[in-house]
């Protein structure tokens, strides 16, 4: 990429046509965009691989416990139910917006 852009500016030098300077501009910018795009991509593989990871490792972890008490025992052991929720619990979520919240295509927009 930075030989591209050290011949684009070797180029500029050279050239006088207005038309044929936007052109190398328009190169440069988009050989900027694939760069930008690749290191995009690349973070997100990243954090995409971290995530797999962790859930493979949990999942070993459930794994060696299922094996350790067995799934017999297992499927006996009656499970807590969930305690009622409170009043008060609808305030922990911020109320809606109506027509003035963002939609999923304004929050969609701000990416691209």
């Amino acid at each position: 990429m930075e030989r591209n852009e050290q011949l684009i500016n070797a180029l500029r030098e050279t050239i006088t046509n207005p038309a044929q300077i936007a052109s190398l501009d328009c190169l440069s910018a988009n050989g900027n965009a694939a760069l930008e795009a690749c290191a995009f991509q690349d973070i997100t593989g990243q954090r995409v691989n971290k995530v797999v990871k962790s859930v493979t490792y949990v999942e070993e972890r459930v794994n060696v416990l299922v094996d350790i008490w067995s799934k017999d025992r297992l499927a006996t052991i009656e499970l807590a139910t969930e305690p009622e929720k409170s009043a008060d619990e609808d305030l922990l979520h911020e109320p809606e917006l109506g027509r003035h919240s963002l939609s999923q295509d304004d929050v969609d927009k701000l990416f691209d």
